[in-house]
Parts: structure tokens; sequence; C-alpha cells
């Protein structure tokens, strides 16, 4: 898992965690071939029910960890931690097989630099509770979070990609199983969980999930969270 981070600690700051689902748009070629929005229509490839069914994939988190992992839908994307946006593509967990340039914007951050209220907030995390308490090494961090949104990294960890395209040869009910499934392994991948398990039982196992039920995370996935989120954090994402 640190593997994929270049070593670091990467997780959120504060739950509940803002959920935004975006709507995509129907697109069409005009006659001089150029390509432009329809304002008021979707994609075939997207249904209105699809963004239930992520956060019912999103909620196994919630579920598992006996309501730690708490996050809320949003209207409003400014408002948003997480940004989920749609696409017309074949799944594939990057962290399975993870290319160079994955590990690449982890390797390359540079950390915000130290200063008194910084401290202060050091200070004051020391008195938080419960075992995914947040790390007093984490804030400095996360003080800088509203700045870091300009960072490569942090961008791509409050984007959230689900593709959609492995549905159109399923079953209505196949494609409620798949698409609650792989939005339950994305969202374990970002909360922080850059890797895949050798272990076929769990969630963020390396082998495809398997559709014939819901999957969820399973003991060896909730614990490996909860050893992430006890250690110092190298990069924060949010402080809301």
């Amino acid at each position: 898992m640190l593997r994929v981070t270049d070593g670091k600690v990467v997780r959120w700051g504060r739950f509940p965690l803002r959920i935004y689902f975006d709507v995509p748009v129907a697109t069409e070629t005009d006659d001089h071939g150029k390509t432009k929005t329809v304002k008021g229509k979707t994609p075939a490839w997207y249904h209105s029910e699809y963004p239930a069914i992520a956060l019912a994939g999103f909620n196994t988190w919630n579920s598992q960890t006996g309501g730690f992992i708490h996050l809320i839908e949003v209207k409003n994307p400014a408002a948003a931690d997480i940004l989920v946006h749609w696409t017309d593509e074949k799944y594939q967990d990057k962290y399975v097989n993870p290319k160079a340039e994955v590990s690449d914007v982890y390797r390359n951050y540079t950390p915000p630099k130290h200063t008194r209220a910084m401290q202060a907030m050091q200070v004051a995390s020391m008195a938080t509770p419960g075992y995914f308490r947040l790390a007093p090494q984490a804030i400095g961090a996360a003080m800088q979070y509203k700045e870091a949104r300009k960072y490569e990294i942090l961008k791509k960890e409050s984007t959230l990609n689900l593709p959609l395209a492995d549905l159109k040869s399923l079953t209505a009910e196949a494609a409620r199983y798949h698409l609650q499934n792989i939005s339950a392994r994305e969202f374990g991948h970002a909360l922080g969980l850059k890797g895949a398990s050798t272990d076929a039982h769990d969630l963020l196992s390396a082998s495809p999930i398997s559709d014939i039920d819901y999957q969820v995370p399973s003991t060896r996935d909730i614990n490996t969270l909860k050893a992430l989120y006890n250690r110092p954090a190298n990069i924060v994402l949010n402080t809301h």
C-alpha cells in the first residue's frame, strides 16, 4: 500500500466526507464535425439511479467501521470533499498493477511549511478521541488544505471516476451488483488504501470482483484501514 504512495501515509483528516455526484451531459456532433453538449440530456450509458447504487457501495465502509467512515451527499460541488465523475469506459483497478506515474504524484509532493498556527492545531489534536484519531503530525498538511487544491495530488485524491461500460452487457440485477461493488472498492482506495490484497476474500483483492452478490470490506480490509488511520499522516486531504 505505502509502496504506491512512495512511503507516505495519505488519508482524510476528518469525517463526514462530503460527496458530490456529477451528472454527465450528452454530446452530439454538428454538420461541421464539432462536438457540443446537449443541455438537459444525459448520455445513453448513464441512468439516474447510479448515484444511489454507488452511495450504497460507499456506505459499506460506514457499516463495517461502526459508523466511523461517515459520509453525506451534497448538491454543491464547491462544498464537496470528493467529486464523483462517470465515464463510458471499462473498469480497471489501477492499483492492482500500478504504473510508475501513479506513484510519481506522491513522490513529487512537497509538504507545506510549518507555522505557529499549525503548532497550536497539533496540540489541540492530541485530545481527538477514537482509534481513528487525527494524528498531530498530520495537522501541518491539513492546515494548508485550501491552498493545496492547486497541488496535483489533491486534485487527484478529490476526484473519483466510476466507469460504466461494463454495465452494458449485464442484466439489470448484475449491473447493480457490479456498480455497487466497484464503487465500494474505489471508495476504499479513496480512503487511502492504495493497493491490492493478495487474499481473494478481501474487497480490495487483486482478483476480479464477483458479481454474484454484493461485496463488503473484509475484516482484513478494515484492520488495514485502522492501521492507516492510526499512523502519522504525511498528506491530509481535508480540514472541515
